[in-house]
């Protein structure tokens, strides 16, 4: 069951869909206070990689299990250098094949949000919370909504990270 929390900085999706993934197998109640905290931590924690410092907030304070799953292959080589206890990182391709086989999890996708609002091309972290025919359902911790999205839109959200914004493609999942 998703809280109603909207992120409340410009940087902070990434935090809120971990805070999120944690409140569903873990009592908690997700505050500003825990949002900041995570997304301080991360920018501390590392200049190189904007997500690795929020999986080792997320799995020292609330010990949960994490998989990071990467698109690119230079990022993966980078990541096997830094282990942090309950983090498994894998690369494979993301794509809606990949994201359909973890739907029971409900994955934290990595995407451009130019695709979801039309404004400017930015990366967004997105929690993917089942689909239905060709949409997939989503919470989006910019507004704080559930909203569908097609699987259309999806994929090219995820190819114009990759292609346009020149980032790997990820996808968490928090046990």
């Amino acid at each position: 069951m998703l809280q109603k929390y909207t992120q409340t900085t410009y940087e902070s999706c990434l935090a809120c869909c971990l805070l999120q993934a944690v409140a569903r197998v873990k009592p908690l109640k997700i505050s500003k206070k825990l949002e900041l905290a995570c997304l301080l931590h991360s920018l501390k924690f590392s200049k190189h990689d904007f997500v690795i410092g929020h999986v080792d907030f997320i799995v020292k304070k609330f010990n949960v299990r994490v998989t990071r799953i990467v698109g690119s292959k230079r990022l993966f080589d980078h990541l096997k250098r830094k282990r942090s206890r309950n983090l498994s990182t894998k690369r494979k391709r993301i794509d809606l094949s990949l994201i359909n086989k973890f739907l029971d999890k409900q994955p934290i996708v990595e995407m451009d949000v130019y695709h979801l609002y039309r404004t400017y091309h930015y990366p967004h972290f997105i929690t993917i919370l089942g689909k239905t025919g060709n949409k997939y359902k989503i919470f989006d911790t910019w507004d704080g909504k559930e909203k569908f999205v097609r699987s259309k839109t999806l994929a090219n959200s995820i190819s114009s990270l990759k292609n346009r914004l020149k980032l790997s493609p990820q996808m968490i999942i928090v046990e």
